[in-house]
């Protein structure tokens, strides 16, 4: 029985236009690994939007710190993925 890691910490990604020159609007999913420390570890994309939105989902999601996931009440690593939306402007 594992209780989920929560954000405590999050950093919205940099607006970028897509490499059509225009802003992208969808949704980016980001895989990683929050540590027992509650730190990010080896986020990548899951499902792609674009070249650069990707790039700055990364960049975001990298900066984020959760409460790490416990298991009989100590902190443990687990992999999670998490939505990135992007809205068009």
């Amino acid at each position: 029985d594992i209780t989920p890691p929560r954000v405590v910490h999050q950093v919205a990604p940099r607006h970028v236009r897509g490499s059509q020159g225009f802003r992208v609007g969808g949704v980016v999913i980001v895989g990683l690994v929050v540590t027992s420390k509650g730190l990010t570890r080896d986020v990548h994309v899951v499902k792609s939007l674009d070249k650069e939105i990707d790039a700055s989902a990364i960049e975001a999601v990298r900066e984020w710190r959760f409460e790490p996931a416990r298991k009989n009440d100590k902190p443990v690593a687990v992999n999670v993925t998490v939505e990135i939306r992007f809205h068009d402007m």
